[in-house]
């Protein structure tokens, strides 16, 4: 989905009266790279948008990654370390979907 532009949801958690299997499912979604989940409920909505919404960290992690891989390719050099992670093209490729994805819903 990505590859074609397009946002990759997850399809729906049909037990809606079970909200910590709808969270846990959503989590892992998340941790797939998913851009988000449907819900059936609205009772699944707030745990939806709580799994699916980076933290504070994570959007900085994000930006400094994007950042520090755009110091490099300045000179020619395709992976650098961040601290004690090693930002590659395939990372920031990642950072860059989670900062589009808080653009879009801001």
């Amino acid at each position: 989905a990505r590859t074609r532009g397009l946002q990759a949801v997850d399809g729906p958690f049909v037990a809606v009266r079970d909200p910590a299997g709808f969270r846990a499912a959503a989590r892992r979604a998340a941790a797939l790279g998913y851009d988000g989940k449907w819900v059936l409920h609205p009772a699944q909505v707030e745990a939806g948008n709580a799994e699916f919404t980076p933290s504070d960290a994570t959007l900085a992690r994000a930006e400094a990654m994007v950042a520090a891989a755009s110091r490099a390719a300045l000179t020619g050099v395709g992976a650098v370390m961040l601290g004690e992670e090693m930002v590659d093209e395939a990372g920031v490729n990642l950072a860059k979907a989670t900062l589009a994805r808080v653009r879009r819903t801001s």
